[in-house]
């Protein structure tokens, strides 16, 4: 729809200009167009976005910089997703673990996993159902979570046994080889007193650091650190690009459903942490986004290299625009 617009009110070569560009779709079709794009805005995050949906790049020489990430992460981070097959005893690969809020009875004081006591012969999560110590019918309330815990996990057998939701190894996952490496990733403080942001705190989230579970936390960081090592530029920018894009996925957003034994995502608009999450493979979701992310480079033609130009600014002063 963008591209019908410039087609028809901007003459081949001129400006398009968006001073509130948010993600960059408008520079995506003015470049698309054959169009030269300037294109501002006052958040960080949103030029950020911009620079890395509009800067042309080989999608080769990207395709080449992003597996390199990969590669020189997957020793790290496959044991760290690794589990025995409860059928064969082979080595599987983890696609994700359920994680189930824990509750205190309101009536009793015991804990009880929402998991084992909340679910009815169709799997579907009572609003009302017995205390497994007490016999008393209760509620889910917000008030009463006493933390969380891993249930079921799905995995994916290199022998093709079926392992759908099979009971979680109590064994942590293995730590690996270089451990002491200084890793790093958000700690700031979840802002207070906003009410989509500052009611994860009821479920336990003080920082954004806690957002993520342990596991995730730490292959994301190792993901982010080998992305900095690139060089040039353009081509580190695209690599944490492609890991911000799968950091919701990777978090405790990510709702399950148990009737249909699904990761549907995350509820959009909303900041929320459901009580049955999904804690996701992170190797899978970054080797998917590398497809994604190269795909998207094609979009940009290599004419568009010298067309593109990105401010993070104000667009109360366009001053320094001729």
């Amino acid at each position: 729809i963008i591209e019908s617009y410039i087609e028809h009110y901007v003459s081949p070569g001129a400006v398009v200009l968006d001073p509130f560009c948010g993600s960059g779709m408008t520079g995506v079709a003015a470049l698309r167009r054959g169009r030269r794009a300037l294109l501002i805005d006052l958040s960080p995050f949103a030029t950020f976005l911009t620079y890395n949906h509009c800067a042309c790049v080989d999608p080769a020489e990207l395709r080449s910089a992003l597996l390199a990430v990969l590669d020189k992460v997957r020793p790290e981070l496959e044991p760290m997703y690794r589990a025995d097959c409860p059928s064969c005893g082979a080595s599987a690969t983890l696609r994700y673990v359920v994680w189930s809020d824990v509750f205190r009875c309101p009536v009793c004081s015991k804990p009880y996993v929402l998991w084992e006591a909340a679910l009815d012969k169709d799997r579907r999560v009572l609003s009302e159902f017995r205390c497994p110590h007490c016999r008393k019918c209760i509620r889910k309330r917000l008030d009463d979570r006493v933390g969380s815990r891993p249930v079921v996990m799905e995995l994916m057998c290199p022998n093709g046994c079926d392992v759908h939701e099979v009971p979680v190894q109590e064994a942590s996952h293995p730590s690996p080889a270089n451990a002491d490496l200084d890793l790093w990733w958000p700690t700031e403080p979840i802002p207070d007193g906003l009410d989509e942001l500052s009611r994860v705190r009821r479920s336990g989230v003080e920082t954004v650091a806690d957002l993520f579970t342990r596991r995730n936390r730490e292959a994301l960081a190792r993901l982010w650190a080998a992305a900095a090592e690139i060089e040039p530029e353009r081509l580190r920018a695209r690599a944490l690009f492609a890991i911000t894009a799968i950091m919701v996925r990777a978090s405790r957003l990510i709702k399950y459903i148990p009737s249909r034994r699904m990761v549907p995502g995350p509820i959009l608009g909303t900041m929320y942490l459901p009580s049955l999450s999904a804690e996701i493979n992170v190797l899978e979701l970054f080797e998917r986004r590398i497809r994604t992310v190269c795909r998207a480079a094609d979009e940009i033609p290599a004419s568009a290299a010298d067309a593109l130009c990105v401010s993070t600014q104000s667009a109360s002063d366009l001053a320094a625009i001729p």
